[in-house]
């Protein structure tokens, strides 16, 4: 087994099937007299995020992500007893006792013997750092996240913006060019009429005097001798 799954498989309780164990089992012998593991009550649910078209969606865990996150907590393990070594030591105990609660305080006794120092308050301080540790990542990983939104869907939406804009410009501009043309071609269909009735009027207006030479022209050709 690798070093990072067997961490990941430590810290989530996997045994060698791949089946979990019961994160909260319900009863468990320690000793002569039955103690019975309070419940966990502080765990928070999963993260629900509601999609832009109001859909639902709770995350699932990624197993490339899960793996690199027990990385990061495997490159920061202390070489001093902690948590790690103390769930390594609980872990080392499951093919001998299959009962958590009596694993947890064998593991604890068994680590103080050379440890006299250790303290349950030591183990959940580390655990702490542990938990902090994964809250930077987490800081991380949403600053990425952050950056990919900003690149991907807000300057994206903006672009989207501006082109609708830019099409309402542009709706305006062609009503403007279409009232232009409608405008211009009725000025030109009245120029038009206008000039040919011009140009008929010359045209007629050339002829009389023309006629009216000829016509002169003749009289003075036949009469005059």
């Amino acid at each position: 087994m690798s070093k990072k799954s067997w961490l990941r498989n430590l810290i989530f309780e996997e045994s060698d099937s791949g089946q979990k164990s019961n994160p909260n089992p319900e009863k468990t012998v320690l000793n002569s007299s039955a103690k019975t593991t309070p419940p966990i009550n502080n765990i928070e649910p999963p993260r629900a995020e509601n999609l832009i078209d109001g859909t639902t969606i709770t995350g699932r865990i990624d197993k490339v992500l899960l793996n690199k996150l027990c990385t990061v907590l495997d490159e920061q393990a202390s070489t001093e007893i902690d948590y790690v070594k103390f769930k390594k030591t609980v872990d080392s105990l499951k093919s001998i006792q299959p009962e958590e609660d009596m694993r947890f305080s064998s593991a604890f006794l068994a680590l103080k013997v050379t440890n006299p120092s250790l303290s349950k308050e030591y183990l959940t301080q580390t655990i702490e750092k542990y938990m902090s540790l994964m809250e930077q990542e987490r800081k991380v990983g949403m600053d990425q996240l952050r950056t990919l939104r900003v690149n991907n869907v807000d300057k994206k939406t903006k672009e989207i913006e501006e082109s609708s804009k830019n099409i309402e410009k542009m709706k305006a501009e062609v009503q403007r060019l279409s009232q232009f043309i409608a405008k211009t071609e009725a000025e030109i269909v009245s120029k038009k009429n206008e000039i040919a009735i011009k140009e008929a009027d010359f045209n007629a207006t050339i002829d009389h005097m023309i006629i009216q030479l000829k016509n002169d022209k003749t009289k003075i050709e036949t009469i005059i001798k």
